[in-house]
């Protein structure tokens, strides 16, 4: 009798389970329909790490949405600068060789999918004469160094964008360009300030903004302000705000 009703409960149980994993399973789905072209997709949710489209066609193929993910690896290096010293060692007979100032750090700076590094000089040129603390004037070779030791891209407004002037803080921009790294916090134009720097790293879209807390005293002209992004929260905040309204995944501020 016992053995019975079990058996008949368990019959049962069972009945209900497959009923309510069959239910359970028809919601993982999203459709193949293309989104641009069909309907617009309203109140999307998620169940069990499954998207599934609330409107989507009775009509159109089903397929599970598999997920995945995307891992970025940024490395962010700050204070590149180049005092006399180092400056006096890297020079060769033909002209200056920074990579073995970098030889120990490059394989970590390789490793990363993107690398920043935090520019703390000018390269103004050799007819202005190469210095060090206070007022830096590096050798061109320096930014070629850093190109070739694994940085993408470099960050210029800080309190010694302007150890040189305008003139020196537009020739280092150049250099940075000649040799094909990114850069933002010092511009050459108010068409160059306003374009925000956006990067792609494994589909992941990012956009990098730049400020400095000052410059040592010395800055630009008034009618050229463009020049050097410095910090003031309101414009800060609309700059974010703005940024975000484009395709962006992230943002990154850099302050100094």
């Amino acid at each position: 009798m016992w053995r019975i009703f079990f058996s008949f409960l368990f019959l049962i149980i069972s009945v209900y389970l497959l009923t309510s994993f069959s239910s359970c399973s028809s919601t993982q789905i999203v459709t193949t329909t293309n989104q641009q072209s069909g309907p617009p997709v309203r109140k999307p949710y998620v169940d069990k790490g499954m998207i599934v489209l609330d409107d989507r066609p009775k009509d159109s193929s089903l397929v599970r949405l598999k997920d995945s993910i995307v891992e970025v690896t940024i490395s962010v290096v700050g204070d590149l600068m180049c005092h006399m010293p180092q400056a006096n060692n890297a020079k060769t007979d033909s002209g200056y060789d920074f990579l073995p100032s970098f030889v120990f750090v490059k394989p970590y700076l390789e490793e990363a999918d993107f690398t920043i590094g935090n520019l703390e000089l000018t390269c103004a040129g050799q007819e202005k004469g190469y210095s060090g603390y206070p007022n830096f004037n590096a050798p061109d070779e320096y930014i070629v160094a850093l190109k070739k030791t694994g940085f993408d891209f470099l960050v210029t407004a800080n309190n010694h964008s302007m150890d040189m002037g305008e003139s020196g803080l537009l020739r280092t921009i150049q250099q940075i360009k000649k040799n094909k790294l990114g850069y933002t916090g010092t511009f050459e134009s108010q068409r160059d300030h306003d374009s925000v720097r956006v990067i792609s790293v494994k589909g992941i879209r990012v956009a990098l903004l730049n400020y400095a807390y000052g410059t040592n005293g010395a800055y630009p002209d008034a009618s050229r302000r463009y020049m050097l992004n410095v910090i003031d929260s309101a414009k800060i905040s609309d700059e974010i705000k703005s940024v975000k309204r484009a395709d962006i995944d992230f943002v990154l501020v850099y302050f100094h």
